[in-house]
Order: structure tokens, then sequence, then C-alpha cells
């Protein structure tokens, strides 16, 4: 029984055990890069034939990742944003990505700062709840296992003012229905 090591599709080892021995091997390489993503490959096989490969993407130490690109707000309405940015790419992400941290506070002094995460997966997420007419400073933060690394560029966004008309249109609608049904008795 063999089991055949790749990393980055180079044969780096095979070991060989007793079928009757199901002692879990370690195997130790040097002169790896830190931060750096390889891929693993590991195959059993036995007389029977090989078994199905093992793929893995790992790193020999992870670091802090470099900022989000590209980041971008736009209000969705007066107390919504949406914010989106470039996922970083597993060759510059110094790790596996954990999430994304999107940081946001309003551009006045002595006001709450706010912070929603997301899986690293995303590249945009939905800000809810906040006040309208007010200029926002919103940035992007990514973190792996060793940490968050340095935050994108700050950007600013700006909701718009609400309106009484629009707010108050279902009250109007209302009213008017209500005045034609006493005009019509």
């Amino acid at each position: 029984q063999q089991t055949i090591i790749n990393v980055n599709n180079t044969f780096v080892g095979c070991v060989s055990q007793d079928e009757e021995d199901d002692e879990t091997y370690e195997i130790r390489f040097s002169g790896l890069a830190a931060e750096v993503p390889y891929n693993v490959s590991v195959i059993a096989s036995t007389s029977v034939g090989e078994g199905v490969e093992y793929l893995s993407i790992i790193f020999t130490q992870e670091g802090l990742p470099p900022a989000p690109q590209n980041v971008t707000a736009n209000h969705l309405n007066v107390s919504a944003m949406i914010i989106r940015w470039n996922r970083i790419s597993i060759i510059d992400a110094k790790g596996h990505i954990q999430g994304y941290t999107v940081n946001y506070s309003p551009n006045a002094r002595k006001r709450q700062t706010g912070s929603k995460t997301v899986g690293p997966d995303d590249d945009h997420t939905i800000v809810n709840g906040l006040q309208s007419g007010v200029r926002y400073s919103v940035y992007v933060t990514a973190a792996t296992s060793n940490g968050t690394g340095s935050h994108s560029d700050v950007i600013v966004v700006e909701l718009p003012e609400a309106t009484q008309g629009t707010s108050n249109i279902g009250l109007i609608i209302g009213l008017s229905l209500l005045s034609c049904i006493l005009c019509v008795v």
C-alpha cells in the first residue's frame, strides 16, 4: 500500500506501509515560502488500484491580506447603501480569506461607527438602517486566520434626504379614498 504526494503538480514523495498498519503519517517539507499557496494532492494506492485523489490548497504560514480593491458605494434609498469590491485572489491573499468587513461611519463627529462582516465568497453587501441626508465614510478589510489586513481606500457616499411627500404618500392616498367614499354616501 502506497500514498503518493504531489505539491504544485510535482512528485515529492511516496510513503509505503503494510496493509495491517493504519498509522497516520506526517511528511515535512522544507524550503517552502511563507504566505504562498501550494496545491497538494494525495493519492493512496493498493494492489487493487489507486484511490480517489485528495486535492487541497495549503499555506505554510498565513499572513495578513492586502486591501480589497475597486471599492464602490452607492445609495439604494434614503436609508440603505450597497458596497461592492473585488475579491482578493488566492494568489494575492497570503492565506485563506475568512471574510470581508465593511466599516462605515457618518462624517459628523460623535456618531457611532458600524461594521458588517460577510463571507469569503462575497463581493458586495447592503447596509440598512442608515440616516437619510448623511454622508458616510466607507472602507473594506479582509481577514485570514492570522488577522485583518490593511483597509481599502476610504470612499464617501451621501444618502439622499427623505422627503415628506414620499414618506406620507400612503396617508395621502388613504385620505383621498376616504374622502371619495364619504362623497358617495
